[in-house]
């Protein structure tokens, strides 16, 4: 028997990688996802707060 050489990384760790991928992807999604979802959110309740603010010494 020949002794195995080393070529590089197994066809097995290639397939690893591979599945890896799709994963990382869906966490930028959700990371993504959390991040606009949480910029609308802050930027709603700094214009309901403004408005809050403002009514009554409009009324005045």
């Amino acid at each position: 028997m020949s002794p195995a050489r080393s070529t590089g990384p197994s066809p097995q760790s290639g397939a690893i990688l591979q599945r890896q991928h799709p994963r990382v992807d869906i966490h930028r999604g959700i990371k993504r996802d959390y991040t606009y979802n949480g910029t609308l959110t802050v930027t709603a309740i700094v214009i309901w707060l403004r408005d809050t603010v403002q009514e009554p010494s409009e009324t005045t």
